[in-house]
């Protein structure tokens, strides 16, 4: 800056001592030129080498000390400096100028001792470690706005509501039901009937056939459908809003309350591994795309950069070749910091084709060319081999096969060292599996609870075991709780957060305005277990249409793993693959049993003891444990209103068979996945019947 001010004096300003300027001109030019030809000489270096982006950092926060502090002594500095116009103006300009570019000396040498992930280059680089910044900067304020919410909550949730109630007041639904006339909590609640989903098909309808300000003021981009793996799938409009009530939180809140529980050991530069699938296309209604509410479009493209997986791998639509392309980017590098999948399911499935296919995927990184098998498009298929190509680290592929041939028990851990955290939103029992074979000792951990119908809290502490506890997000939904015994009823009361009681079951009621859903039943069922300032904390209890109740019974998921498990701890070489259960009434007549009804229960183990010679004692025990799990369970075995259990034995992979045909047979993506434990559908049932071993 210097050089360039007092060029332009030398050009139009009286000659005042020419040969102290000419002097001056020199020696900084001299000084820019050596900065600039060392910043080009680590740019165009295709391995970045810690030592010279931390030297680097060091000599350009040297330069601009320098450059602040030292001329101030210069008389002929400041004389000159007196001569131009606006000069106090120019001095801090200057000052500004070399403190900002300290800064980037400062990052550059922050960088230099953070992990950095393999085969990043120096674009990706400063991408990923501006984002850090960026993002940690807004983390800051999003965290604190959230602190303040959770002392105001009821205050915070009525602001949301009545927001949302003026937007939308001149839609079709708005107008329908009046919305210019309420004016608090209590006269949504007095004036706005509790609904389900049946309630807004009508509305939907219109949408879908390209009315818009139906639902919502704003234009959906995307009709978000439920997965339907237990019963037909619900169309929900999503709109830009509603996209970012979703992202902020993940965005700004969930990061920082990971770099909390894991202080230090979360590196900027470090990669992560997200399984993914993308969902097959499906044909547009009214001009609005369908898909699922977890769907990474090509817009993306440019936020993807944070994952070991390029970009293009993101857009395969067959899971197998879509898990195998993410196993094989993310055992590259050594320096994994976090796997994340939608479901754990969907790593089992990961893991499983690494066990199975790693040889195979060595050879794609020595060669430089993807499995010929792997039924990809063209266009990907290339653009992933060109970035496989020339980047065979022979020491990590001789590394791999020595820990993949040692076996994969541990085997996350054993190959990715600073691998620190699992992330799911949704936890099954397959994450007990996995945290007793491939992931022994790294925390398998939820994040968020959520639905299609909207992000309804955060986990705040990742860490504490099962059952895992969610803080309501005050700003993102409107909530209601009608008490559980209450449920039944034709139109339950409903209470409003701060009402609720610690210890208490409650069924969960919704309303997101940016979907258009208000005094939404979606069945969810919670328990309040303390309060977070005053918003309430959560525990998941089971999903209504999950229950498993055939004179009223009412038996949820969590009594029957109970009492699977236990029922399979009398055998401890059988270990559980998975189950699922069904009311016999809708059974094919020709596997029915004559008398009372009755859970038919399929299961699915793997292990040394012999299967079908102890298929026969089974049913006794299991009935046994689901009466101690469930007492009105017990009540009607008693009185012979219900008969023992049916267990059946599936085959090796028939839960997969199972899996295969709900997803063609539902609108539920590979994403969106997860095995239903109550059987609904004559369909669903018959083909895991054509699953069972023969006894």
């Amino acid at each position: 800056m210097h050089g360039l001010s007092l060029y332009k004096v030398g050009l139009s300003g009286p000659a005042y001592a020419p040969g102290a300027w000419v002097k001056f001109n020199w020696q900084t030019l001299s000084e820019h030129t050596s900065v600039i030809v060392l910043v080009l000489h680590c740019l165009k270096m295709h391995r970045l080498h810690r030592a010279s982006i931390g030297f680097l950092g060091s000599v350009i926060i040297a330069y601009c000390v320098y450059r602040i502090f030292i001329p101030w002594s210069s008389n002929v500095t400041l004389w000159y400096y007196e001569m131009l116009p606006y000069s106090s103006i120019l001095l801090y300009c200057e000052g500004i100028a070399f403190m900002l570019l300290a800064m980037v000396g400062g990052a550059l040498v922050h960088i230099s001792s953070v992990t950095w992930s393999d085969h990043l280059n120096i674009s990706s680089i400063a991408v990923l470690y501006i984002t850090y910044i960026v993002s940690m900067s807004f983390s800051f304020i999003y965290f604190r706005s959230f602190k303040q919410q959770t002392k105001h909550f009821r205050k915070t949730q009525e602001q949301f509501i009545l927001k949302g109630l003026n937007e939308q007041r001149n839609t079709v639904y708005g107008k329908d039901f009046h919305f210019s006339k309420i004016h608090s909590l209590q006269d949504l609640k007095a004036k706005h009937p509790l609904t389900t989903y049946s309630h807004y098909e009508k509305y939907v309808d219109r949408i879908c056939n390209g009315e818009l300000n139906v639902m919502t003021k704003e234009k959906p981009i995307r009709l978000t459908i439920t997965s339907g793996t237990t019963g037909k799938g619900k169309k929900i409009p999503y709109t830009e809003q509603s996209l970012l009530q979703l992202v902020k939180p993940m965005r700004f809140l969930a990061p920082r309350i990971l770099s909390q529980m894991f202080p230090g050991q979360l590196s900027p530069l470090q990669q992560k591994l997200l399984i993914y699938t993308a969902p097959k296309s499906r044909p547009l209604e009214g001009g609005i795309r369908v898909g699922p509410g977890f769907m990474i479009e090509q817009s993306y493209k440019k936020y993807l950069i944070a994952n070991t997986t390029p970009p293009s791998g993101f857009f395969i639509c067959t899971e197998f070749e879509a898990c195998y392309v993410h196993m094989l980017f993310g055992i590259r590098d050594r320096y994994l910091k976090e796997i994340s999948a939608a479901f754990t399911p969907a790593l089992m499935a990961a893991l499983k084709i690494l066990e199975e296919h790693w040889e195979q995927m060595l050879n794609d990184i020595e060669t430089g060319s993807l499995y010929s098998k792997l039924d990809l498009p063209l266009d990907i298929r290339e653009d992933l081999e060109q970035h496989i190509r020339g980047t065979c680290n022979p020491d990590r592929v001789q590394f791999l096969r020595k820990e993949f041939k040692a076996g994969f028990d541990d085997i996350c851990r054993r190959i990715w060292p600073r691998l620190r955290v699992i992330t799911s939103i949704d936890l099954c029992e397959c994450a007990e599996t996995l945290k007793k074979t491939y992931t022994k000792g790294i925390p398998i951990v939820p994040q968020f609870y959520l639905s299609t119908e909207g992000l309804h809290g955060i986990n705040v502490d990742v860490l504490k075991p099962p059952p895992y506890q969610y803080v309501l997000l005050p700003n993102s939904l409107m909530f209601e709780f009608i008490p559980v015994q209450n449920s039944d009823e034709e139109n339950p009361e409903t209470y409003f957060g701060d009402e609720v009681k610690v210890g208490e079951n409650y069924e969960m009621v919704l309303t997101n305005w940016t979907c258009g859903l208000y005094r939404f039943r979606f069945g969810d069922v919670i328990k309040v277990v303390k309060f977070y300032n005053q918003c309430p904390v959560i525990e998941f209890q089971y999903r209504y249409g999950q229950l498993m109740s055939i004179r009223g019974e009412k038996v949820d998921e969590a009594c029957l793993f109970e009492a699977v498990k236990k029922t399979l701890n009398r055998w401890p070489g059988l270990k559980l693959v998975d189950y699922a259960c069904a009311e016999s009434l809708l059974a094919p007549d020709s596997v029915r049993r004559p008398g009372p009804d009755y859970y038919m229960i399929f299961i699915e183990v793997e292990g040394s003891e012999n299967v079908i010679r102890i298929a026969s004692e089974l049913p006794k025990y299991l009935d046994v444990e689901l009466c101690e799990q469930a007492c009105l369970y017990k009540r009607f075995r008693d009185n012979i209103s219900l008969g023992p259990v049916d267990v059946q034995l599936v085959k090796p992979g028939g839960f997969a068979n199972l899996k295969r045909y709900i997803i063609e047979n539902s609108t539920a993506s590979v994403n969106q996945f997860k095995q239903p434990r109550k059987l609904k559908t004559s369909g669903v049932i018959t083909c895991i019947l054509n699953q069972t071993l023969s006894t």
